[in-house]
């Protein structure tokens, strides 16, 4: 009870662009480990409804040396985000 439940990728999409749509989100959090496709239709509706979007990479065992995180900070930008994020274990 009260676990994380994997939801598969469409109904995520789904229920992010739903979210976005509503008028009541400021900005939206997605892995840039998401296809190209997940992240494209998030930023499109995003940018439809003025919602800002993170895309973050999180390295949640290590630190990732310094050409790994700038690799990952230009490919969130490259991908479209209005933000890029990398959290890290120190």
């Amino acid at each position: 009870e009260g676990g994380m439940r994997m939801i598969d990728r469409d109904k995520r999409l789904e229920l992010i662009t739903a979210s976005i749509g509503t008028g009541l989100t400021d900005i939206v959090d997605i892995e840039l480990c998401n296809d190209a496709p997940f992240i494209e239709a998030v930023i499109k509706a995003a940018e439809a409804h003025g919602v800002k979007v993170i895309l973050s990479s999180h390295y949640f065992e290590t630190t990732p040396d310094e050409k790994n995180i700038l690799c990952r900070l230009v490919g969130a930008q490259e991908m479209g985000a209005h933000i890029d994020k990398v959290a890290v274990m120190p």
